[in-house]
Order: structure tokens, then sequence, then C-alpha cells
């Protein structure tokens, strides 16, 4: 609940203040809390599809039914912290500002891809093996740009599972890039 009321808090910040460049804004503040049930009030609340912009709620329980007002009346929702991207089929008014995963991986792969190619790239898979998906994505876009610059990607990647054994594979002549893309907070 910290969090949510920090949140709110840093949003209503700017509104608190008269603007000099002549926007006015009417803050509409909802405490939900993580219970969809006490969410119920709320959502039958008739402003709801006169607003211009909703920000949240930040509980997926909450939020589904706040995207389907959205939907039906048009009006853009964002979503602050989650990072799934079921959120946004079907309904084109709704954004989230955390990429998925995925998308994370992908730029990571696709910066050091740019900007390390010529050095000795570590890619270590959770032995768990729940990402391999993460880790199969990162070796693609980093060996599909290694073949772009005539390198040979074994020469250029390696991939390992866990991280006992990364050290037989650092160079001393180069930079030791090591990725480990994983979705579990226990290995980062």
């Amino acid at each position: 609940m910290m969090c949510a009321n920090s949140f709110a808090s840093k949003l209503a910040l700017p509104t608190k203040t008269p603007s000099s460049n002549g926007i006015s804004v009417k803050l509409f503040v909802y405490d939900t809390g993580s219970d969809s049930g006490n969410f119920a009030d709320v959502a039958k609340k008739p402003e709801l599809k006169d607003m211009d912009l909703f920000i949240g709620p930040l509980y997926n329980a909450n939020f589904i039914p706040v995207a389907k007002i959205s939907k039906e009346n048009n009006i853009p929702i964002v979503s602050p912290i989650a990072m799934n991207n079921k959120l946004l089929l079907g309904n084109v008014n709704v954004s989230k500002t955390t990429p998925s995963i995925t998308t994370q991986v992908e730029q990571m792969a696709n910066y050091v891809s740019q900007n390390y190619w010529k050095e000795n790239i570590i890619i270590v898979n959770n032995p768990k093996g729940k990402d391999i998906a993460f880790v199969n994505a990162a070796k693609k876009i980093i060996t599909d740009a290694a073949k772009d610059k005539n390198l040979s990607p074994a020469d250029t990647v390696k991939v390992l599972t866990g991280i006992f054994g990364a050290a037989t594979y650092l160079n001393s002549a180069k930079i030791n890039i090591v990725l480990i893309p994983t979705s579990d907070p226990s290995v980062v």
C-alpha cells in the first residue's frame, strides 16, 4: 500500500501548483487497494466515463474492469506497473510503462550486439531451464548481428547453463560481457 500511496502523491504534485502554461488538471484519485471486491463501488462511479485518461489501477484485478470502461468509452489507460503484454490485447487504448521481460531481453541483446560485437559475450542460462526462450532470443539476435559483420557466431557468443564454470569462458584479451536473461529475481 505504501507504494501505491507514494505513487499517487507524486502523481498529484504537479496539480498542486498553478501552471504557467495555462493547463488545468482535475485529478481523481481512488484508493482501490489490491482487493477487487473493494473496487466494485469505484467501478460504478459515473464520472469514470468522462475521464480523459486513466493511470492505473496498480493491481491487475482492478485494472481489467477499468480497461473495459476505457475500451467502451475510448479513453486512454496506462498501466504503470504490469509487464505482461496480454493487457494490450484487444484494446487500442491500453499502454504500459514497463516493457515485458521478452522486450527487455531483446533490447539488451540488441544493445550488446551493436556496442560490444567485438568482445567476448557469454550468455548464462538459468539452470532451472524456464528461461531458455529468453536465452535463445538473446543468442539469435547476437549471432545474427555477428553474421552481418562477417564474424563467426561461435567466436562471438557462448551459452552455458548456470554461472559455475563461466570463468573458463572469460577472455583476458577482450571485454567480457555476461548476460543472464531471466525472469527469476532470485537468480539476478
